[in-house]
Parts: C-alpha cells; structure tokens; sequence
C-alpha cells in the first residue's frame, strides 16, 4: 500500500561527522526525483555524472585525477558546479564565461 505525505526527502552531505550521531548534513545535495518535480532552478542529474560526483568525494587527489568521463558527463558536472557557486556566492561568476569565450 503506497501512502501520500507531504515529506520531502533531501540528500545533504557534512565534511566532518556530527557529535550527535544524528547525520546531520552541511551541504544540500539535491532531492529525490518524485520530490523536486515542479520545483524551479532544479536540474536532472544523471547516474554516470552522480557517479563521477561520489568518486570525486571518496577518493584522494591521485585517483580521483585518473578519471575520465565522457563530455556529457563532464558538461553536466561542470553546470551543476557553476549553479552550486552561484548558490553559495549569490551571484554569478565571470571566470566560466571569460574562459568560453578565449577557448572559441
């Protein structure tokens, strides 16, 4: 039997555990699919860049430098980075856009 509520499920992470032992995260990650429809600024993430996302955080500098991932997924770590800077700064960052347009 599936029941409707009006929780929300969130993911956060925390670079050091909390005292209480309760989890309590410091950096909002993201929200579950069902749960960020018709929420505005929220973007897909797919499975391949969510992977090259947790490899980054489990793995030291040496192995997480090896990793190769396809265009797609570095395009999409690479805008889902900008918006997360632009979240914590509140603004926008000028070195992304400078840097595209020298490349072009």
């Amino acid at each position: 039997m599936v029941v409707r509520s009006s929780v929300r499920i969130e993911f956060f992470s925390s670079p050091t555990c909390d005292p209480s032992g309760n989890g309590e995260g410091a950096i909002f990650l993201g929200l579950c699919p069902r749960c960020g429809q018709g929420l505005r600024n929220l973007k897909p993430l797919s499975v391949e860049t969510l992977k090259y996302l947790r490899h980054f955080q489990r793995s030291n500098y040496a192995d997480a430098s090896r990793a190769r991932p396809g265009l797609d997924v570095q395009n999409e770590a690479e805008s889902l980075m900008q918006g997360y800077f632009t979240y914590l700064l509140e603004r926008e960052l000028n070195t992304p856009g400078f840097l595209k347009s020298i490349k072009a």
